[in-house]
């Protein structure tokens, strides 16, 4: 049961920080899903085997280990493309799982789309410094929460997570400078949601 539980936690947080990321660039060249490539990377996940569909390693679009980036590589013709055909799929996907009633459902099928149609996104990944350090700070708060939830499953579930309860909880923290613990807080519910959105 557990590590059912946590096979859907590792697709679940890889989806979402590819739904996210993808979703905040412009125009048919995308960067920003080198990202997307870098999360596969640095997460042991269920997805993983979708680098070499891919054709991707650590090495060619970089290492991060903890949180800490250890090197880049990157180069000329290292751009990602996404082309106006996959980015009209992606826009499908994402809506078609916003339409299911919760926004993180479509991580889920947003991955799903990725490795069933494999679309070509085959191309080399710019890797910049800062956008490595703004992942690798998205991914260790995405692992803290989620280790969080799995050793202390008294943390709030979908249910009370809707709860007056929780806003004024968060506030408290927030107040005490407690922004760790806040950022666990609004994490670790959002998860439950999507478990729960997604069964």
């Amino acid at each position: 049961m557990h590590n059912d539980i946590q096979s859907r936690f590792e697709v679940v947080r890889v989806g979402y920080l590819a739904n996210r990321l993808l979703s905040n660039c412009d125009g048919p060249r995308k960067p920003v899903s080198t990202y997307f490539v870098c999360a596969l990377v640095l997460e042991d996940c269920t997805a993983r085997w979708l680098l070499l569909d891919l054709g991707l390693t650590s090495v060619n679009c970089g290492r991060l280990l903890d949180g800490r980036i250890q090197r880049a590589y990157s180069s000329e013709d290292s751009l990602l493309t996404i082309t106006s055909d996959i980015q009209q799929r992606l826009t499908g996907a994402r809506e078609l799982a916003q339409s299911l009633g919760h926004s993180l459902v479509g991580t889920e099928h947003l991955l799903s789309v990725l490795i069933h149609e494999r679309l070509p996104l085959a191309d080399w990944a710019l890797c910049l410094e800062t956008d490595l350090v703004r992942l690798s700070f998205m991914v260790h708060r995405l692992r803290q929460a989620i280790d969080c939830m799995l050793t202390y499953p008294e943390y709030p579930t979908f249910e009370t997570a809707t709860k007056p309860g929780l806003e004024e909880r968060l506030q408290a923290l927030e107040k005490a400078e407690r922004f760790e613990e806040a950022s666990r807080l609004v994490w670790i519910t959002r998860f439950h949601s999507a478990l729960k959105s997604a069964s």
